[in-house]
C-alpha cells in the first residue's frame, strides 16, 4: 500500500477497463468527455489513464483531476470490499482501521471518503524526529476533519523522538 502517490498505481487491465466505466459515468457522453478533456476521442476507452503527472496549463487539469477521483473511488471501494467480507465471515463487531502513510506523493484520496468505509483513519509515522514538524499539521487535520482522531503509531513516534531529540537540540 506504501505505494500512494496518484500515478503510482493500478493500471492493470481490470482497473483500465474501470477507468473507462467511471469516465462515462462521470461525463454521461462522449461529447462532455471531450470538452473537459479538451480532446477528440472517438470512445471513452481511447482516454488513457495518465501515467504521471503531464499537463501544461489549466486545460490539461481535467484529465489527472479525473484520474485522482478515480484512485480515490478505487481505494474506498477496495476497503468497502475488504469490509463486507470480514462482515459476512462473522468479524462484524470488529473495529476497521486503515493507517495511511503521510505521504510525500499526494495521496489522491479524502479523509471523508476513507471514513465512510472505515471506523478509524489515522496515519504512520515512520519518519525519523526531524520530520514530525509536518506531522503536526497532518494530526491538526485529522483532528478537525474525521469524527474520531486516531494516532496508531504515536508511541513510535514517542520512542524517536526520546533517542533523537537530544542530538536535533545540538
Amino acid at each position: 500500500y506504501f505505494r500512494d502517490g496518484a500515478y503510482c498505481q493500478d493500471y492493470h487491465p481490470d482497473a483500465i477497463v474501470e477507468w473507462h466505466a467511471f469516465l462515462a459515468s462521470r461525463y454521461t457522453t462522449l461529447d462532455a468527455l471531450n470538452a473537459a478533456h479538451r480532446a477528440t476521442h472517438a470512445s471513452f476507452e481511447d482516454c488513457a489513464a495518465p501515467t504521471r503527472f503531464d499537463a501544461r496549463d489549466a486545460d490539461g487539469l481535467a484529465l489527472h483531476l479525473d484520474w485522482a477521483a478515480f484512485r480515490e473511488r478505487m481505494i474506498v471501494g477496495s476497503l468497502h470490499k475488504m469490509r463486507t467480507r470480514l462482515e459476512r465471515a462473522g468479524m462484524d463487531g470488529v473495529p476497521v482501521v486503515h493507517n495511511m502513510p503521510l505521504g510525500d506523493g499526494g495521496l489522491p484520496l479524502s479523509l471523508p471518503g476513507l471514513e465512510q468505509v472505515t471506523d478509524l483513519v489515522g496515519f504512520d509515522y515512520y519518519h525519523g524526529a526531524a520530520s514530525f514538524l509536518p506531522a503536526d499539521q497532518v494530526n491538526l487535520l485529522v483532528a478537525q476533519t474525521l469524527r474520531e482522531a486516531f494516532g496508531p503509531d504515536w508511541q513510535r513516534v514517542w520512542k524517536t523522538l526520546q533517542s533523537d531529540l537530544p542530538s536535533l537540540l545540538t
